[in-house]
């Protein structure tokens, strides 16, 4: 399971005033100090490049190509002195590395002793002003942090923008694959392909049945009895389950492994019924797809590639997630039973509670039924996520901050399951939820990251709504 966030890559653009070199020749030194410590301070929660002090369009030039060449996620600008916005307005225009604009300086507050030197170290924010209205006139994107260098909550302004750009840039570079094809006349999460990629950047990958069909055949049995032996020490074995059924679902979750390593998926999206109705085949893939999950490779169902792409981009934000969806009303408790077919990641579920394996009897193939993990989820904040269209083709998600209620696995449902609790009347948040136009699968995630969310829709360009 992928518990641990990746660390982003920042580069950080130091801006200086090439005039006062004339004027004030100290000043240069003692701000390339200045940029180093603001240096340091991003590097607790990244990897930063400095490319030293830029003060001319070439040396902004020069640092691009040096922040290309390496990778960087993210681009963190800060005026050491004031800078002229035309210095660096034509390599920002070129520019599709996200863009932050820090307005911080070296002192806190301006007291009766304040010098003239004191002015000269701490007056970037009007080259803030200025760059950011050529930005903004030219149609340029870019996040703004204004606040102490040293005050925890603007560096975690800088890290939530930080961790957000290396998100979209994963997301950009995913492969996610489709297994048979959409749930048919399942309406809400069709979307256009070539919009996906362009807006956000999935790349669509056919997984072909025939490719599944052979892997599986030619899966070796010890392979098979390994780790059926691990199921057996991992979870509660129920009756239900046969041997059999149990080892044709394994063999299916090794079959699968072959190709999601053979096409280099980040996740897929399944239609279950094109491998439960394929007689070499016959089983649908519960079980594969909840230890799938509890590896980070995310699996959505129903031929759902925008519930991957959630599913992906919380993975990468936030370090783990599961998928899951909406089933039925508690009215009394304001709350929601969430659930689906059997599918869900076993690594979050409730540790104060058994994991049991049983037969999935929903969904029966041409060999029967399949195994499922049945549990509920740990108790605690979470957040969901939906990734959906909006009119125009356009790429929205849509987040709401709820609670996991403490509340048991209803074991006759033989699917993972578990309650929400919400942050407002039932009614209220489920109209809502549906006029935002919320498709009915979400990604989860715990914690409340609602704002993290917004920086990855605000650095890929696309709506956001919080519910």
């Amino acid at each position: 399971m992928k518990e641990k966030v990746d660390k982003p890559k920042i580069g950080l653009l130091p801006l200086f005033l090439k005039m006062y070199d004339d004027t004030f020749p100290k000043l240069r030194a003692e701000r390339t100090e200045f940029a180093k410590a603001l240096a340091q301070e991003l590097e607790g929660f990244a990897e930063v490049v400095f490319p030293g002090m830029v003060d001319t369009r070439e040396s902004a030039e020069r640092a691009y190509r040096q922040f290309a060449t390496e990778g960087v996620d993210l681009v963190v600008l800060a005026h050491l002195t004031y800078n002229t916005s035309l210095t660096t307005l034509p390599v920002l225009l070129r520019s599709n590395i996200p863009l932050v604009i820090w307005n911080t300086q070296k002192i806190p507050s301006v007291s009766l002793e304040f010098t003239y030197q004191d002015l000269l170290e701490n007056h970037g924010m009007h080259g803030v002003q200025d760059l950011a209205n050529v930005l903004g006139r030219s149609g340029v994107q870019f996040g703004l942090v204004t606040g102490h260098w040293k005050d925890q909550a603007t560096l975690a302004q800088l890290r939530d923008y930080a961790q957000a750009a290396r998100t979209a840039h994963v997301l950009r570079r995913a492969r996610i694959g489709i297994i048979g094809h959409q749930f048919p006349e399942m309406g809400d999460f069709g979307v256009d392909e070539t919009m996906l990629l362009a807006q956000i950047g999935p790349r669509i990958i056919r997984a072909p049945v025939d490719a599944i069909a052979r892997a599986f055949q030619e899966v070796a049995d010890d392979r098979v009895e390994t780790l059926v032996q691990e199921d057996r020490e991992l979870f509660t074995m129920d009756e239900s389950l046969s041997d059999e059924q149990h080892r044709r679902s394994v063999r299916l979750e090794l079959a699968l492994r072959e190709i999601v390593e053979e096409l280099k998926l980040d996740g897929f999206a399944t239609y279950c019924p094109v491998l439960a109705e394929d007689p070499r085949i016959g089983i649908v893939p519960c079980l594969a797809a909840s230890t799938f999950l509890g590896e980070g490779i995310m699996v959505s169902c129903e031929g759902d590639v925008t519930a991957a792409a959630a599913l992906i981009l919380m993975r990468e934000l936030n370090g783990a997630a599961n998928f899951t969806e909406m089933f039925t009303m508690d009215f009394t408790h304001d709350a929601i039973l969430m659930s689906h077919c059997g599918q869900g990641n076993w690594r979050m579920a409730d540790r104060d509670a058994p994991i049991n394996l049983r037969l999935q009897p929903f969904w029966k193939g041409a060999h029967g039924a399949g195994a499922s993990l049945v549990f509920a989820l740990e108790p605690g904040d979470v957040t969901l996520l939906c990734l959906t269209t909006a009119p125009g083709g356009k790429i929205k998600l849509i987040a709401t901050e709820v609670r996991v209620s403490d509340f048991p696995s209803l074991a006759r449902l033989a699917t993972p399951n578990f309650k929400i609790e919400l942050n407002r009347p039932i009614g209220e948040f489920l109209n809502h939820w549906s006029r935002e136009r919320a498709s009915h699968h979400v990604a989860l995630s715990y914690g409340h990251v609602a704002d993290k969310i917004e920086k990855v829709a605000e650095i890929m360009g696309v709506e956001y709504a919080l519910v």
